[in-house]
């Protein structure tokens, strides 16, 4: 998954609560190469608990603006080179053992199918408004993925997504 930078976003006060979210997620994926990246718009020193693991991106020194959500991921995106971005907030905790095998499988299907944003979504109750989602290659999805339609209310949930990079920067 050299293509794929796991993002977690937070504030200037919620990293401690950040910290603790990398706790269980290095605890539940124990690939020692994936890459993550956490994103605020101000850091205390004293949370870079998982510094030598993580790349910690601070916006407030090029952004001026501290307070602003879109400019800050535009800056994440700008210093990430891979093409796929995983997005956490940092009140989002892994609870179980990331599957790597079926998140592969997954992110082949994102590409292969030239998808900008998949999100985790519950689509309990709504499926008779989304279209179901079949590809010939990987009939594996059939009846798990569905299709928002694009004049959908909530076409974008933040977490957790994952987004082609370069299609979530305008």
């Amino acid at each position: 998954m050299n293509n794929l930078r796991f993002l977690f976003y937070t504030n200037e006060r919620n990293q401690a609560f950040c910290d603790l979210c990398l706790d269980y997620f290095f605890k539940h994926c124990q690939d020692p190469n994936v890459k993550v990246s956490v994103i605020s718009n101000g850091y205390n020193s004293s949370f870079k608990k998982h510094a030598g693991r993580v790349e910690y991106l601070d916006s407030a020194t090029s952004l001026g603006d501290r307070y602003r959500f879109p400019l800050t991921m535009e800056y994440a995106l700008s210093k990430i080179q891979e093409e796929y971005v995983f997005l956490f907030f940092d009140d989002y905790f892994l609870l179980r053992d990331v599957q790597l095998d079926r998140l592969k499988e997954l992110l082949d299907f994102i590409q292969h199918e030239n998808v900008d944003y998949f999100g985790f979504d519950e689509l309990v109750g709504l499926k008779e408004e989304f279209k179901e989602y079949k590809s010939e290659k990987f009939p594996q999805f059939d009846g798990q993925i569905a299709m928002k339609p694009k004049d959908y209310m909530y076409l974008y949930s933040l977490q957790p997504s994952i987004w082609k990079k370069e299609d979530r920067k305008s």
